[in-house]
């Protein structure tokens, strides 16, 4: 799905993660191309396969897929899947286990936490929040790049329990005076990655980690930390006892103002 502040798939992270979260690890569940959509298909639509007669509830419609869960029966392909004579698309293929992609195409402000979760996910079936390749950040603060931000003085930036989650080329940046972490890896998490991103804590907070991990092992390769306040006994990187051991952090840079970037 395409996250653009007007002409996307999605206006925000938010509404994308409350339209498609879902099972997507349920044999019911599946991906299908198609070549073009006639009408409209709105998200929760009920759709019938026009030969197969398979059912199931489109959870929502790109230029070129479709995702269907709760199906019911097998879907065709080359038959349209339609929500009714005016509205379908043409599948050309007989479905495929899915992934959730939403990809970012501008700086998202936020007013409050995005909290990820209510998805079931798998090593194979997991969740991919990332930026267009057309907006990504060139690594420098304040220069832009497709991710979300936020000058809150209360709570995460992102709080995620989703159990397989990536984010990739993103920038996130907490402006605010809150002293939460800038990522926040809550009980849930199996395994995060996290590649080419530039994540940095505000000078405005007095205290507060760029990224806390509760739960899950953690892949972490060529991002940017950045801590920019003054508090020298908090970290670039918290793992708390219940997280786990096995932890893979690959080309990474990491700084504090404080002098010590802390992991």
């Amino acid at each position: 799905s395409t996250i653009k502040s007007s002409g996307g798939d999605y206006s925000s992270l938010a509404t994308w993660d409350a339209a498609v979260a879902s099972d997507l690890t349920a044999a019911t569940t599946k991906v299908f191309s198609h070549g073009g959509i006639t009408g409209i298909i709105e998200d929760g639509s009920t759709v019938i396969g026009a030969t197969s007669g398979a059912t199931g509830k489109a959870v929502h419609v790109t230029s070129t897929q479709i995702l269907i869960k709760n199906i019911s029966d097998t879907f065709s392909s080359g038959e349209q899947v339609l929500k009714n004579a005016t509205n379908y698309v043409t599948i050309s293929n007989a479905g495929d286990s899915a992934i959730a992609v939403a990809e970012l195409y501008f700086q998202e402000n936020l007013s409050s936490t995005l909290t990820l979760g209510a998805w079931t996910t798998s090593a194979t079936n997991y969740v991919v929040i990332r930026a267009a390749p057309s907006a990504r950040h060139t690594g420098v603060i304040g220069a832009g790049g497709a991710g979300i931000k936020s000058a809150a003085s209360t709570g995460e930036l992102l709080s995620s329990s989703v159990a397989y989650l990536r984010l990739t080329n993103l920038y996130l940046e907490s402006t605010g005076s809150s002293t939460s972490p800038v990522i926040n890896l809550t009980s849930g998490a199996v395994e995060t990655r996290i590649s080419g991103c530039l994540i940095r804590k505000s000078p405005s907070a007095t205290s507060g980690y760029v990224v806390s991990v509760a739960s899950g092992l953690v892949k972490l390769s060529s991002n940017f930390f950045i801590d920019s306040h003054a508090a020298s006994t908090d970290c670039a990187l918290y793992w708390t006892s219940t997280a786990s051991g096995n932890n893979y952090l690959y080309g990474n840079t990491f700084y504090s103002s404080a002098g010590t970037a802390d992991l």
